[in-house]
């Protein structure tokens, strides 16, 4: 891949790509095979990191059949994506984003089977899919090393983490694996020093830190002079859903969404969370995310932006694209970064 506009250096092209918003590259890309390698390469997902990237919120929703889509808080509008290509959607699956992608990691496909009164299928499977908005299709990479659902996935330094989970209903798993979104490989982590439900995975002061659900013990993935290790500690102020907005930590406790120092010892009082929402008060089927400015708060049903970077912290609730009903509620979501 050379020469894409004479007499410019191809950097230089990058940069110029990058400042065009990615619903042009479709069409960019059909202008020759060294465009399309352009449009798909690291280097241009780089440039558009440093210069202009734009922040998605994907929201999966359903049970048995899932429903996958974009909301780009710039025009306020929803995005239908494609059916994942599989027999059976998964459920408790890790869904992150990297690269200009989106991942969903493993999860639970077993299903009761009526004509045999039993649950069937694979309760943790290994299978990894990414979505490329650009094309608008999935494509399946490199499975994990180790089957699992239920388990916690994060993102640091442009890698995937995948931490614990389940293998059966009753056999958690110690196992952690690393992926590299470029060479499409996995790799082995030490294994967790704790077994449980893993919460989530959240990146704090550049290092990946474990929650477990209703525990006050976390794990923090230390990497000293070129070697992982886990390390356990303890903190009552981080039990409860959690998010980074910026450089800064927000909790879910009690009912009140706090903010903590850098030291993550002293909570400062943002807002109260939303009344009509019950589960946001007990952290069941509940979740929040950073978007820019804002902190996004979903539920099952609802979804509230919380505008933390104003002097008054203000709440709106954002409108849905989908019917609230069994089929149609929340059970994942992430941000993409394009």
């Amino acid at each position: 891949m050379s020469g894409l506009i004479e007499g410019l250096p191809d950097e230089l092209v990058f940069l110029c790509l990058a400042w065009l918003p990615f619903n042009l590259y479709p069409v960019l890309q059909l202008v020759c095979r060294s465009w399309r390698a352009a449009i798909h390469s690291p280097e241009l997902i780089k440039a558009r990191l440093e210069v202009s990237a734009h922040e998605f919120l994907c929201v999966c929703t359903g049970v048995e059949e899932k429903l996958w889509q974009l909301y780009d808080p710039l025009i306020d509008d929803w995005l239908t994506l494609p059916d994942l290509p599989t027999e059976r959607d998964p459920v408790h699956f890790g869904f992150v984003s990297t690269a200009g992608k989106l991942f969903v990691l493993g999860g639970d496909c077993s299903y009761w089977d009526d004509s045999t009164n039993r649950v069937t299928g694979e309760f943790a499977t290994d299978r990894v899919w990414s979505y490329d908005h650009i094309l608008g299709c999935w494509d399946q990479r490199a499975s994990m090393l180790v089957p699992r659902s239920n388990f916690a996935s994060c993102v640091l330094d442009g890698k995937i983490i995948a931490a614990g989970g389940l293998k059966t209903m009753l056999e958690p798993i110690s196992n952690a694996e690393i992926y590299d979104p470029e060479t499409d490989v996995w790799a082995p982590l030490p294994d967790l020093p704790k077994t449980g439900y893993p919460e989530s995975g959240v990146v704090i002061n550049g290092k990946l830190h474990v929650f477990f659900d209703g525990e006050s013990k976390f794990l923090v993935l230390e990497n000293g002079g070129g070697e992982w290790t886990w390390v356990v500690r303890e903190n009552e102020l981080l039990k409860g859903p959690k998010a980074i907005v910026g450089e800064d930590l927000y909790v879910l406790k009690d009912g009140i969404i706090f903010k903590l120092d850098k030291e993550l010892k002293i909570p400062k009082r943002v807002v109260e969370a939303p009344p009509d929402c019950s589960y946001f008060f007990i952290g069941c089927h509940f979740t929040m995310i950073g978007i820019g400015p804002e902190l996004f708060l979903v539920g099952e049903e609802e979804i509230y932006v919380l505008a933390v970077g104003m002097e008054t912290p203000t709440i709106r609730e954002l409108p849905q694209e989908w019917d609230l009903h069994e089929a149609y509620t929340i059970c994942s979501c992430t941000m993409l970064l394009i």
